[in-house]
């Protein structure tokens, strides 16, 4: 079985620099590299397309059911996050802390997590394609029943996570 990575995020060549300063229901972000602190912020459906959102604070925003499409993560402080029913595509995470935060039942195509921080993160039910960890902490993460095709984990800890009824059938 041939292993396939991830496509990085593809993000216009010129992104507008802003200063997110609140969030709100079916809010539509499209082409802006943003900075600024959304936490406790509440949204129950937003869009996030051909973004950076470069050194954010998301600590414990709810954002179920939020779409990021083309979207690149840096040095974004995402704890207690709640993205339940999130669904990410070409999404690159870089430097995060998302300790505890809340990605179950979410959809992620083309997702890579490098040099972040996932302790605690729940993970559960989640299904995909092309998901890449790599150098991560994955400390008591809950990955029960995590269904993604071309997985890789590569020089991650993965001490006391939960991988029961996984399928990491072709997973490297």
């Amino acid at each position: 079985m041939t292993h396939v990575e991830p496509s990085p995020p593809r993000l216009p060549a010129r992104l507008e620099a802003a200063v997110a300063r609140a969030v709100a229901d079916d809010d539509a972000w499209e082409a802006v590299e943003l900075a600024g602190d959304l936490s406790g912020s509440t949204a129950a459906c937003i869009e996030v397309a051909g973004c950076r959102l470069a050194s954010m604070n998301l600590t414990a925003a709810t954002w179920p059911k939020a779409t990021l499409t083309d979207v690149e993560l840096v040095g974004c402080e995402l704890s207690g996050v709640l993205f339940e029913q999130a669904a990410w595509t070409r999404v690159a995470c870089r430097g995060c802390r998302m300790r505890g935060a809340v990605l179950s039942l979410g959809k992620l195509r083309d997702v890579s997590f490098v040099d972040c921080r996932l302790d605690d993160a729940q993970l559960r039910l989640v299904e995909g394609d092309r998901v890449r960890f790599e150098r991560c902490s994955l400390v008591g993460a809950d990955l029960y029943a995590l269904r993604v095709a071309n997985l890789a984990v590569y020089d991650c800890d993965l001490s006391a996570a939960d991988l029961s009824q996984a399928d990491l059938h072709g997973a490297r």
